[in-house]
This record gives structure tokens, C-alpha cells and sequence, in this order.
């Protein structure tokens, strides 16, 4: 009696195997097992049970328009090694232990994790939720000689002022080898693991949960040492009342950094009047380091605008989901447009890690432009353009890259190397000055 009982409460809600039980013509059977256990007092469907059963449903369908979503538009999958087909055989069956709406994000952040790339996430998150990369991270590790070592610190951020150096190598995080505690992030979907997907681990590791505190163990001097890292706020970056800030730097250079806010139309107007009180410099630096959140095509196109004087192409897209349709490539060029009052002085661009989406975009632009030179390290890696999208029944958003984007010179944005290479925060600075006081 009990091995029936739990096989009707298991898989009563998959239609195929009630379809299957009457035409076994043992659907009868079951009904009658089912009413002896309720007149014994055993009740085979508690109320909680049905409501769970219901719930069940829902997660389910959400699961299915979740991964319909992502196998008819993930602009990536040619590039990306996810076997998008294992996915859905490795968690749709998981969807038997949701026990909510908690448990029910933490299956699809698993799930995203399987196309390891920062533009894929959800619109919430819990508690036990990974923070965002690069948004929400302060170090950014590389892989590198069988390790993981410390390849960027976030300007102005508490790391600056610690023990970890630029080259260091990582060997713990949270008293677990770095080698044992990526395998949380790592996709399940395939095995054959490129720098790429190890790092994405490693940084998505290292930005930390919500809920617990960071404690990494480092190489120094030959000896192990343990040290916390500290918890970040936005404002330990820029403050939000400041979309920008310049000055004049020596040699009469000017000098204007974007904090965080391409996404803030108002963040044009800020730009005019700033490169205005600029205009008698003899060059000048426009740092964009501090973008790792993106932004707009509009204000993208303003900044832009002011460093050319005839219309110029910046970046290349490709409609992916139209080709699956039509078997047709679908590339267009977008255009950027001259603004009043060009600056046309020689100028220099810094970027970094925390260089995301939009402001890859705008550095992939002034690359393709004359009289600019290019300083950093490889920017977010954020791949394409994001869309949008929500489930059904939970509410629950998530977005994924659905336009894939290109260079100028026809390479994937997400491969651009600055033609100055530097990974330290000052020695940017310098170099970039350096240039334009030649």
C-alpha cells in the first residue's frame, strides 16, 4: 500500500503517466488502493500536499518557459560551451524538490551558471544568492600556472589599503581549496573547461553570498596567510550624487571619470559641461573603470559624439534569433552622429575589469577612432546585448545576451585587449599621461 501511495503523490501532476496507467487499464486499481488508504485514516493527499502539488505545476511551467526562452535566443551558444540540451535533463527533474519560490531561484541561478557569463542573472535574488560580477566584486582573479592569482583590485575599494598585492596567489576561500570551492559554479552541463569557464567560477567564488562573511588564504612570502576580506559598498567607488568627476591634471591634461552612470540620461548634460570647462586642456583622459553596470545606447552615443566631427560607425551587431528562423546572417552597424563643439585634442581612454556592457561598448567604439589611445587590462567580458524577460506564473525576471556584438574590425567585443596592457591601478594613470605628454 505504501509504494502506491508514493507513486501517486510523486507523479500524479506528469499527464504522460496517468495516460500510461490507463492504458495499462490500472488506473482503477490505484483508485481503489487510494480509497481503503483514506477509509484506514491514512490519507493519501494531505491539503498541503495539494497545494504543494500546485505549486509544483507552476515551477514546472516557469521551468519550461525559462529554458524555451533561453534555447530560441542565448545569442551565444555557437561560442559558449553549454550543452543547453543537458541543462534542462540535469535540473527539470530537481523541480521535485523546489519547496518554493527560494528553492525555486537557487535551481535557476544553477541553471544560469551552466551559460557562465555576468549578463546572465535574474531580477532577484536571496540571501544564499551570489553577488554580481563585476558589479558587486572588488579583486578579479586569472588562471594562471595550475592556480588562480589576483589579476586587478578595484580602484578606491578597501582592498587597496590590505595585504593582497597584484600577482598574488589565491589557495582558499572560506578554509576550502579554491580548486574544491569553484566546483559550486562550475557548469554541470559539459566538462571540457577553458580558462573562461574557470574564471567565471573563480570570480563568481570570490565576489562572495549575501549571507557569509569572505576569508581567503594567500600565498605570501612562501607562507600561508589567512586574511577577511571586507564587505563593499557602492560607496566605496563613487557616491551617487556624482555622475562624474574631473579636474586638470599636470601638463594641462584634462582628466574625466564616469562614476557608474551610464545608464543616467542626466549623465549628458554632467559630460557637456564638464569637457566645456575642459576645452582649453592639451589632452585629455576619460577614465571608464568604473562602469561595471552598464548603461544606454543614447548616452553611449552623446560621449561619443563629442570626439568626432562626421559620422562615424562604432560598433557591430548580430540578430542570431532571426538566422535560427530564416537561415538568413543578420548584421547591421549602428552609427554614432557628431555633437556640437568636438574635442579634438589627442586623448586617452583607461578601462579595466569593471569596465561592463556599455562601457565596453563605448571603449570598443573610441578603438575604431583616430587620435585615441587605449590603456588597461581586458574589460568585464559581459557578453552582448541584454534582453529581458519574465516567467509566467512566479513573477520571477532574468535576462540573458540576445544580440551578439562586434568591433569594428569585425572581432567579438568580448575579446578586446587594450593596446597598452597594465593591470595596476596607478601604473594606468601614469602611462596614460605618459602618452599624452609626448
Amino acid at each position: 500500500m505504501k509504494e502506491y501511495k508514493v507513486l501517486i503523490c510523486r507523479f500524479s501532476h506528469y499527464s504522460w503517466l496517468l495516460n500510461k496507467l490507463l492504458e495499462m487499464k490500472i488506473i482503477a486499481v490505484l483508485s481503489l488502493l487510494t480509497l481503503v488508504s483514506c477509509q484506514s485514516g491514512h490519507k493519501v493527499f494531505s491539503p498541503d500536499y495539494e497545494v504543494k502539488q500546485e505549486n509544483d505545476s507552476l515551477y514546472i511551467e516557469d521551468f519550461s518557459q525559462y529554458w524555451t526562452t533561453i534555447n530560441e535566443s542565448f545569442a551565444y551558444f555557437n561560442t559558449q560551451k553549454t550543452n543547453w540540451e543537458k541543462v534542462r535533463e540535469l535540473y527539470q527533474p530537481m523541480i521535485d524538490t523546489v519547496s518554493g519560490r527560494n528553492s525555486f531561484i537557487t535551481l535557476l541561478e544553477k541553471c544560469n551558471n551552466e551559460l557562465y557569463n555576468g549578463h546572465v542573472g535574474l531580477n532577484t535574488n536571496i540571501e544564499s544568492s551570489s553577488k554580481l560580477i563585476p558589479s558587486s566584486t572588488d579583486i578579479w582573479l586569472v588562471k594562471k600556472d595550475g592556480g588562480y592569482i589576483i589579476e586587478s583590485i578595484r580602484e578606491n575599494s578597501k582592498i587597496e589599503t590590505s595585504k593582497l598585492t597584484l600577482g598574488m596567489k589565491v589557495l582558499k576561500f572560506n578554509g576550502k581549496s579554491i580548486h574544491e570551492a569553484i566546483k559550486e559554479f562550475l557548469p554541470k552541463s559539459f566538462s571540457n573547461y577553458d580558462d573562461r569557464v574557470y574564471e567565471f567560477a573563480a570570480n563568481t567564488l570570490i565576489a562572495g553570498k549575501h549571507n557569509i562573511e569572505r576569508i581567503i588564504t594567500v600565498s605570501l612570502d612562501g607562507k600561508e596567510e589567512i586574511i577577511p576580506l571586507p564587505y563593499s559598498n557602492t560607496e566605496d567607488y563613487y557616491s551617487d550624487d556624482e555622475l562624474l568627476t574631473y579636474k586638470t591634471l599636470e601638463n594641462n591634461i584634462g582628466f574625466i571619470r564616469i562614476n557608474n552612470s551610464l545608464w543616467n540620461n542626466k549623465l549628458i548634460s554632467a559630460f557637456d559641461d564638464a569637457l566645456d570647462s575642459l576645452s582649453n586642456t592639451s589632452s585629455l583622459i576619460l577614465d571608464l573603470r568604473e562602469t561595471p553596470s552598464g548603461g544606454n545606447n543614447t548616452i553611449a552615443k552623446a560621449i561619443m559624439g563629442k570626439f568626432i566631427q562626421e559620422e562615424a560607425p562604432y560598433q557591430r551587431y548580430r540578430y542570431v534569433y532571426d538566422e535560427k528562423e530564416t537561415g538568413i546572417e543578420q548584421y547591421w552597424v549602428e552609427q554614432v552622429m557628431p555633437r556640437e563643439s568636438p574635442y579634438t585634442k589627442p586623448m586617452v581612454l583607461l578601462v579595466g575589469r569593471w569596465t561592463g556592457s556599455m562601457g565596453e561598448g563605448i571603449t570598443i567604439g573610441f578603438d575604431s577612432f583616430e587620435n585615441v589611445e587605449i590603456v588597461g587590462t581586458e574589460l568585464a567580458d559581459l557578453l552582448g546585448v541584454v534582453w529581458g524577460y519574465t516567467l509566467d506564473n512566479s513573477k520571477i525576471g532574468f535576462q540573458i545576451p540576445g544580440i551578439r556584438l562586434y568591433h569594428m574590425n569585425k572581432s567579438p567585443r568580448e575579446d578586446f585587449v587594450p593596446s597598452h596592457y597594465f593591470n595596476n591601478n596607478s601604473d594606468c594613470l601614469k602611462k596614460a599621461i605618459e602618452l599624452l605628454s609626448k
